[in-house]
């Protein structure tokens, strides 16, 4: 984690914390005595791995000396890094906890941030110009240029600015994921299409007090992305602030079947994601820019209360459900259609999703 000037050095190790598959808590003579922050991480470390299902692999203490385990740590087996064949203990049990996660743990993971980065001045004039028609901030269009000439190409999303491996080229075949690439290189006659989207992130509180996100269904028998999405809306170039959350607003109500004045989008930080992936048949790959909006409903329609839902209007049925982001992150399908955003959603907004606003009253869930 790279904390600039300015940042809020808490928050960030908190949402760090919180967007980890794993944490290793190291503890020696000296760390186990200390007052202060170290010891408010640790209890951060305890809270996720409360959330987590029996049985998984995420918090695992390493004495770097011969140290006493802190009494709230010593439920979870420890390794002694300081002992001969510990280290090797540590590295199988973060290969067990990849494998739990689909990540294939037998291959070196590469370092986007080391990657060699082509000259962003070769890109094609074209694609130079279908970027630049955008008219997205400054920092976006790097990250998307950076993206195009990343040598890992198309398997490369960020964060922001920060590269990283995007989950969902983890499931797809190497046989596929080259021939897409050689097919629709941001270098050759037929580059990814370029989509802006706005995700919206519909929060609800369930019985129990944990933070759940509204996902729609996409999907007919034979055409769709078949899996739950988090809803969005295309972005049109040059629209000001209140014409993209009046039209999101239209667009949501819609939707649902409700009315439009009873819904508000609000931006939700300058966070974003950049990802290139194949579309829902594996034709073409496209590159998108999504970033994140929060949604408040004066009157929610009570259909929407069940965790499970759906409505039919018109012709069709349309179904509904409210995910933990943990649960989001364990769904198979959504992943490997949807994984770049649910990990965006992980990384800026964390698990319990504090930044974000509540979209219905408390209590609304059943």
């Amino acid at each position: 984690m790279d904390l600039l000037p300015g940042h809020d050095w808490e928050a960030e190790i908190r949402a760090a914390v919180r967007a980890s598959n794993a944490v290793i808590v190291c503890l020696s003579c000296t760390s186990v005595t200390k007052e202060g922050y170290l010891q408010k991480e640790i209890r951060q470390a305890l809270e996720m791995a409360a959330e987590k299902p029996e049985g998984t692999i995420f918090l695992i203490p390493a004495r770097l000396d011969d140290c006493e385990v802190p009494a709230n740590l010593r439920q979870w087996h420890r390794v002694d890094l300081f002992k001969q064949g510990e280290y090797e203990r540590l590295v199988g049990a973060l290969r067990a906890r990849a494998i739990g996660l689909g990540i294939p743990a037998d291959a070196p993971t590469p370092n986007p941030a080391a990657a060699v980065v082509r000259t962003m001045a070769k890109l094609p004039e074209d694609l130079r110009r279908r970027i630049g028609e955008l008219a997205i901030r400054p920092l976006i269009t790097q990250a998307v240029e950076r993206v195009f000439c990343m040598d890992e190409y198309p398997t490369v999303m960020t964060l922001s600015t920060e590269p990283v491996i995007n989950p969902i080229w983890r499931k797809i075949p190497k046989a596929k994921r080259a021939r897409l690439s050689r097919s629709f290189s941001p270098f050759g006659d037929l580059p990814p299409r370029i989509m802006h989207l706005d995700i919206f992130l519909i929060r609800a509180d369930d019985v129990q007090g944990r933070p759940r996100l509204f996902n729609y269904f996409s999907g007919k028998p034979h055409s769709g992305w078949q899996a739950f999405l988090l809803p969005f809306r295309h972005k049109r170039a040059r629209e000001s602030e209140a014409e993209r959350h009046s039209a999101s607003a239209t667009d949501i109500a819609s939707f649902l079947g409700i009315d439009s004045r009873t819904v508000h989008v609000n931006t939700l930080g300058e966070q974003f994601v950049v990802s290139i992936k194949p579309d829902p048949g594996y034709s073409e790959l496209v590159a998108y820019i999504f970033e994140f909006c929060s949604v408040r409903f004066d009157d929610p329609p009570g259909w929407m209360s069940k965790v499970d839902c759906e409505i039919q209007l018109e012709q069709s049925v349309r179904r509904f459900r409210w995910f933990h982001p943990e649960e989001m992150e364990q769904d198979q399908r959504a992943m490997l259609v949807d994984g770049d955003v649910i990990r965006g959603v992980h990384y800026f907004f964390a698990t319990t999703l504090p930044a974000v606003p509540a979209s219905v009253p408390s209590g609304f869930l059943r």
